[in-house]
Formats: C-alpha cells, structure tokens, sequence
C-alpha cells in the first residue's frame, strides 16, 4: 500500500479534499453544513501524532484511496440474475454459515467481511451448481483468512468444518485455485469494516456501540440488494442507526459527515434498507449471528435490535 502511496504524493492530497466536495484547503474554506452550526470538526488523529503505527501524516491519504478502490472489483447488484441455480436465500444462508464458521475459526472480522466479497465476485462471473455453493463459501474463506490473518487455520480445520461428506481435502485446494486465478489474485478491494473501524472511531463510539455497528453490518452481508450500496456507505450507515438504537444525542455529528463524506440525508436510502432487513431478521433468526452477537463479549448487542 505504501509504494502505491509513494506513486500518489502530489496528488493525494488534492484526493482528499475533492473526498469531501471540495475544492480548496479547508484552512482556505468555511466549514462544511452541519447538524449542530456551532459544532467545530475534530482532529481525529491528532492524539496519534506520536504513534508511527497509526501513521497519522497518511491516514488520511490513505482512505482517500481506499475510498476511490472500493468500487473498482465490486460485485454487480443484480449478478444472482444469472445464476440460474442459485437464489437470493441461498446466498443468505451461505454468508450466515460463513460467519458461524469464521467465529468457530476465531478468524477476524475482517476475514468474514472479505471472504463474502470474494463469493459475490466469483459468482458475479462464473456460473456456480447449488451443490458447489458451500466449497465456493469456504475456500473463499481460506483465501480470506489467508489475506488478513497473521496465523491461518489449518486446511485440514477448513474441511472439518465442512463435514464429512462436504468435499475434501483435494477439492478445496481445487477451488481455492479455480477462485484466485478468476480473480486474477486481485484481492486488495476494502470492504465495509474496512471503513467501519474509521468511522467508529471517528464517532467515539464506546465498545458496546461499537459492537453494534459491527452487528449491524454483517447483517448488511446477509442481504443481496444490500450490494447496490458502496461498502462506505454501508459503513456509516451502521454507525449512524447504531446511534439511533441507542438514543445518541446526535446520532450524525458534523465530524462524522467530514470523515465519512457522507450527509444523514445521503445516508437516508441505505438507512431504510437497514431497518427493513432487521424486521427481517427478527422473523427469520438467522443462528449463527444471533448467538454470536448474544454473547457477552459482544455485549449481547443482539437483543438492541429485538426491543
């Protein structure tokens, strides 16, 4: 990322400012619209000036190339459309078995987020047989945890968690190459947690809340027409209702409309996806998230959803 960045030095700049609509320096501008006039913008990263894992001087150059790469591999919206095998439930059911198998895995979430985006771009282009879905799911998943884990589970714990009579060894591996090379390896695309841990942050957001958004957007993974909204926006769309669940004084402050470049009206479409898709959920209990977000250690955010 950072020889991409080298390459990017006189132009990131002007990136990041076009980011937000504008046109010069912001010390050059007035502040941009927000929901409290008086509210000033913070600096976010200021208290890691003196961190170098944090990078400060080019965080922000950073998501500004994030966010210009994060449409160029999407998946198209309407790719179920030519499959002819496979049906919006059936991806649902796939990505919830993918999340159990992640968290049995203790993979990160990261991993669970790339692994459904590498299954909408392989099935955006190759036709797939109902009866291949699930080794499509896991090897994407070994790809995945392969990309974002410092230690990947064995294969041998990947074909475990498939059963016995799933597919083997051999026919994991199989796919895992038939994946990567339609692909052409391009695996670097940012998804919505990328976004999300930014603006959760942003948002000081307390653990809890925090575990919320997170909830929220693998709920968004569950969901086909959930792909027509940029994983940017699906981000700051779990931030935002995740203030609204719980009753944030200012569930969209002008600090987050800076960092995320979105408006509450941008957000208003994507918003309404959202609360459609947690009635949904409630009446269809989909296990493998709903026990995972139950727990303690998330809180038990789960129950948020349900009051």
């Amino acid at each position: 990322m950072f020889s991409v960045l080298g390459e990017r030095k006189q132009t990131s700049e002007n990136a990041v400012y076009r980011l937000h609509g504008l046109k010069k320096k912001p010390a050059e501008i007035s502040m941009m619209p927000s929901t409290e006039p008086t509210e000033t913008i913070e600096d976010i990263d200021f208290v890691d000036k003196d961190n170098p894992q944090a990078v400060p001087e080019y965080v922000k150059e950073i998501y500004a190339y994030l966010l210009e790469q994060e449409t160029r591999y999407a998946a198209p919206a309407d790719y179920l459309d030519h499959q002819p095998a496979l049906t919006h439930k059936m991806r649902s059911v796939l990505v919830d078995w993918i999340s159990e198998v992640h968290t049995r895995l203790k993979l990160a979430n990261e991993s669970f987020f790339h692994a459904v985006t590498i299954v909408d771009r392989f099935l955006a282009v190759k036709k797939v047989a109902k009866k291949s879905l699930q080794l499509v799911g896991i090897a994407s998943l070994l790809i995945a945890s392969k990309f974002e884990e410092s230690y990947t589970p064995s294969v041998k714990d990947f074909v475990y968690m498939g059963g016995e009579d799933s597919y083997s060894r051999a026919e994991l591996l199989d796919m895992e190459r038939v994946i990567l090379n339609t692909l052409q390896f391009t695996l670097s695309n940012p998804t919505a947690i990328t976004f999300l841990r930014r603006f959760a942050r942003v948002g000081s957001m307390s653990n809890r809340d925090r575990y919320l958004a997170f909830f929220l957007a693998e709920l968004c993974q569950i969901e086909y027409k959930m792909l027509r909204y940029k994983p940017s926006e699906v981000a700051a769309t779990c931030v935002y209702y995740s203030h609204k669940l719980t009753h944030a004084r200012h569930p969209w402050t002008a600090t987050l409309q800076h960092y995320c470049g979105y408006t509450e009206s941008d957000l208003t479409e994507c918003v309404g996806h959202l609360e459609n898709l947690i009635v949904k959920y409630n009446a269809c209990k989909l296990a493998a998230m709903d026990k995972k977000y139950s727990k303690v250690r998330y809180y038990r955010v789960a129950s948020i959803i349900k009051k």
